[in-house]
């Protein structure tokens, strides 16, 4: 599996980008084993991961390709065996804010070197590492040797961010229209690579349009009217992270009757083709077309409301007829 998505009506869990996480997305529940990405960054806002989220131990499958991982500052907790058996695993940011580290939170993850550190060597030592109980390489307890032999870098300051400069083309269109989304950024260490999403307004996952790349240009056409957000990451080579969220409203075009008849004077005897059309609203048109005399107030229907959009109607006297089409949108 490479993905969980998780409907927006789900009362227990939420996804973002395909990583399983609980409603209000503060605890990431699980990262799915087919994932090929060689880093991920865990979003702002998570406090802890929970126990074995990226570990599939018993199963013989590992993550072969995470090889890098950065903590927001917003995470405590590292869960027991969160991390375990990323064998690939060198290299892990934690954020400033980590207050435990959980028993085997990093079982298993041979390849681990380097841990670079926001804060100083005291702060580290008041970390809760599974109640900083000490392991000494070659142990009955050697799963933590992977964690406590890596290099830790004291004191690692984020480097600068890159400025995020990309715009949208719109922030209000009408249904059926499309917004063009330019990615652009300036300092930081370049080499950016942009990610693009979406949601609603109301909602708490946000959906894809384009994974890290380096191209700069998307469009983004929605299906309902309504508020989004779109948010565009740019990342640069440090893997330095920089969001940038707009705000769009989608309303309804208003619709338009283009409705036509093939002529407006006929010989009794002859008839009148009636073509049904429309454009703007939301579209899927129904048609309903009527008829009347002239002197008259009352309207006949010739046809009710129809995906039909064409009839044919022939007078049974000679005298001055109306015609009436109405669309309605479903």
């Amino acid at each position: 599996m490479k993905n969980m998505n998780v409907s927006e009506e789900n009362t227990e869990y939420s996804s973002i980008d395909g990583v399983l996480f609980d409603k209000d997305q503060m605890v990431l529940m699980y990262y799915p084993i087919g994932k090929t990405d060689k880093e991920y960054i865990i979003p702002d806002g998570t406090i802890y991961v929970y126990d074995s989220a990226f570990y599939i131990g018993s199963s013989g499958d590992f993550l072969s390709n995470l090889e890098f991982i950065v903590c927001p500052e917003s995470l405590q907790t590292i869960g027991s065996y969160a991390f375990g058996s990323l064998k690939s695993l060198k290299t892990i940011k934690p954020g400033k804010g980590i207050k435990a580290i959980k028993e085997g939170a990093f079982h298993g993850c041979n390849a681990l070197t380097d841990v670079y550190y926001e804060g100083s060597e005291d702060d580290w030592k008041n970390i809760n590492i599974d109640g900083n109980r000490t392991y000494i390489v070659g142990s009955s307890n050697s799963y933590y040797d992977p964690l406590l032999s890596a290099t830790i870098h004291f004191n690692s300051k984020k480097a600068e961010a890159p400025e995020n400069n990309s715009t949208i083309s719109a922030s209000t269109i009408k249904l059926g229209e499309t917004i063009d989304i330019t990615a652009d950024a300036d300092g930081g260490t370049g080499g950016y690579k942009y990610k693009m999403l979406y949601k609603t307004a109301d909602a708490l996952g946000w959906q894809t349009i384009q994974n890290y790349s380096e191209n700069d240009i998307a469009k983004f056409k929605p299906t309902k009217m309504g508020k989004y957000n779109i948010r565009v990451n740019v990342k640069d080579d440090n893997n330095m992270v920089t969001p940038k969220t707009f705000d769009i409203e989608v309303k309804t075009a208003a619709m338009e009757n283009l409705s036509s008849i093939s002529a407006e004077k006929i010989t009794l005897g002859e008839t009148i083709n009636i073509i049904g059309a429309a454009n703007g609203g939301t579209g899927d048109y129904k048609y309903q077309m009527v008829y009347k005399k002239a002197s008259e107030a009352k309207w006949s229907a010739i046809q009710s409301y129809s995906t039909n959009f064409n009839a044919n109607f022939k007078p049974k006297a000679a005298t001055i007829q109306g015609f009436k089409s109405n669309q309605t949108v479903i």
